[in-house]
């Protein structure tokens, strides 16, 4: 049960955004209107390996154009997280 609160308080705690910064999300280029793309799916698995909570989150997005788009991709982190492995 200690293991469940645990993995649940780490989960909240990564998955919640810092609202001083933009938002989570993909986001068209300028040319394309700049607005962040519709997340239809989002799945999430977390792990604990020692110390360390490893997440894992596979988005799908829906374009809604006829064309492909550019954009960027914002994923704020809190203090102590970084990127540990990242596939498109």
């Amino acid at each position: 049960m200690k293991n469940l609160s645990s993995l649940i308080a780490i989960t909240v705690l990564l998955v919640t955004p810092s609202f001083a910064q933009d938002s989570m999300g993909l986001y068209l280029a300028s040319r394309y209107g700049g607005y962040p793309l519709e997340i239809t799916e989002l799945s999430m698995d977390v792990s604990i390996v020692g110390d360390r909570a490893i997440t894992t989150l596979d988005f799908t997005f829906y374009n809604k154009m006829d064309n492909v788009l550019e954009g960027e991709f914002k994923f704020p982190f809190q203090s102590g997280q970084s990127v540990y492995r990242l596939e498109l």
